[in-house]
């Protein structure tokens, strides 16, 4: 789909207001004496400063729409670009109108500062997101788990705020079984240091499929995340799922489901977020996740789910949001031949 496509040139977009804006410093506080075109050139930068910086929220707020995001950490970036945005039209407005150059220098080296700050913040948020907490200080959790992250931690100071207070203690994971599914691409952590919860992900890794999954049963109760998007994994894969009981999150999009998986994937009484973008998910499947009463997350973007059956579901589901997309998304392809084989 185009626009989903559109949304996935941000993380190359992000890149540039944050060069033209460190481009601008040096213009400005080193090379003002020594060219004429000065004025020109600085108009110029600015210009593309504020396209590149549209352009890029723009791209983030079409990929937010695919989900895969915590909502809290993701909409704090989101404002922080937004804002940034917001002031470097401010940015060019003070360079352009100099009608005193005292006060408009004044005005506009406060304006950049306070925008450079902000493009800084955002490219930091930004870096979060993509690579962990603490990721600039070299203090991420994203390494792959080895026996000595298997070792019981009652008084660890990482456990998440919003998790860690509701987890019952449970027993770790064989740590072969952890290294077998790691040698076939999967990256697992703990959900925090010293739990026996884990986040298990195939990003970056899509030829995974249905074998490769298998080892996934072995694990089943101490699975709380699942991320298998851009995968190979079809329907006959995701039955070994069914046992994952603790399971809060799992992210199938793009991947070769049917509205036959969702009879497993009701099955996963603790979901809280589910993310069916890109597949062939149905209203029949839909309706048999009804009974997914804690669910608060669900993206459906381009399958074959209809507005009315979406809206009916989230009436049942106090608390859920339910994200479509855009008003008369296309059919899957694959679906749409699916039909016409019938």
């Amino acid at each position: 789909m185009i626009v989903e496509f559109i949304g996935r040139l941000h993380p190359l977009l992000v890149h540039m207001p944050i060069g033209i804006f460190i481009l601008v410093f040096v213009v400005h506080f080193f090379l003002k004496d020594k060219f004429e075109s000065h004025y020109l050139v600085m108009q110029v930068l600015l210009v593309l400063a504020c396209i590149s910086g549209i352009l890029s929220a723009l791209c983030g707020w079409l990929l937010l729409k695919t989900g895969g995001f915590a909502e809290a950490d993701v909409n704090t970036h989101k404002w922080s670009g937004i804002v940034m945005v917001i002031f470097s039209i401010c940015l060019l407005f003070a360079h352009k109108v100099q009608s005193n150059p005292t006060k408009s220098k004044l005005v506009f080296n406060i304006l950049f500062l306070i925008t450079m700050m902000m493009v800084l913040s955002s490219a930091y948020l930004g870096a979060q997101l993509t690579y962990g907490d603490g990721f600039l200080w070299g203090n991420t959790d994203e390494e792959k788990i080895s026996s000595a992250d298997l070792q019981v931690d009652k008084s660890s100071t990482n456990k998440p705020k919003d998790e860690s207070d509701f987890l019952p203690e449970i027993k770790k994971a064989d740590s072969l079984l952890i290294d077998q599914l790691i040698k076939k691409g999967f990256t697992i952590k703990p959900i925090y240091s010293g739990s026996g919860f884990l986040q298990v992900s195939a990003i970056n890794t899509p030829r995974i499929s249905d074998v490769e999954l298998q080892g996934i049963s072995s694990l089943s109760e101490n699975i709380l995340w699942l991320d298998l998007r851009d995968t190979k994994i079809s329907d006959k894969g995701l039955s070994v799922i069914g046992g994952c009981k603790n399971m809060k999150k799992l992210d199938l999009h793009h991947t070769q489901i049917t509205g036959v998986s969702a009879e497993v994937i009701g099955k996963l009484s603790s979901l809280e977020y589910l993310n069916l973008t890109g597949t062939l998910m149905d209203d029949a499947g839909l309706q048999t996740l009804n009974g997914l009463t804690k669910l608060k997350h669900l993206y459906c973007w381009n399958t074959a789910i209809t507005k009315e059956a979406a809206t009916n579901f989230e009436s049942k589901h106090p608390g859920l949001k339910i994200q479509l997309g855009y008003p008369d998304s296309p059919i899957p392809v694959d679906l749409k031949q699916t039909e016409k084989s019938k």
